[in-house]
């Protein structure tokens, strides 16, 4: 397959934004949410002419008052380039979050996650692509550490410059 050499580029690093619905199991109702960017990066490497393999990354941070709370998500995958601007991604990887509120013990724990996209890749000139993706991704339950597993679909625009 031959495709114009920003589509497939040896090096692609890029941030998302869009909206998310989390249905969260015995939570009430689920979460709907919008942000720009994600709080995350990707970093794509090319393995061959139709495989990229992708990390995303995040890092969330936040406190108010006393409390505090961290999430940090590591998520390795591979997208395979069905043509030049159609991918199909799958992903498996983990989340480890803290929480500190100030008066109880703080708590930490892990949640292994696993998802699959569908997506488009098209050109932005010469040096950058813009991505358009709508996926789903699972959180498994972890007992041990008393954390519901949720179901996570996404809608995302985002941006990537590639290096060649």
């Amino acid at each position: 397959m031959v495709v114009p050499a920003v589509v497939s580029a040896q090096l692609e690093i890029g941030l998302d934004g869009g909206f998310t619905y989390s249905d969260v199991d015995g939570a009430t109702d689920a979460t709907i949410g919008f942000s720009v960017p994600t709080s995350g990066a990707r970093v794509a490497f090319a393995a061959g002419e139709q495989l990229l393999i992708e990390t995303r990354l995040g890092l969330d941070w936040q406190k108010e008052g006393d409390a505090s709370g961290s999430l940090l998500s590591l998520l390795p995958g591979v997208n395979f380039l069905v043509n030049e601007q159609v991918y199909v991604r799958g992903e498996a990887g983990l989340s480890r979050f803290s929480f500190d509120d100030g008066v109880n013990p703080s708590a930490s724990g892990t949640q292994y996650i696993f998802g699959a996209a569908v997506g488009m890749r098209r050109a932005l000139g010469t040096g950058a692509l813009l991505r358009l993706e709508a996926g789903v991704d699972k959180a498994l339950e972890n007992t041990g550490d008393g954390i519901p597993s949720s179901l996570d679909m996404h809608a995302t625009i985002g941006v990537s410059a590639v290096i060649n």
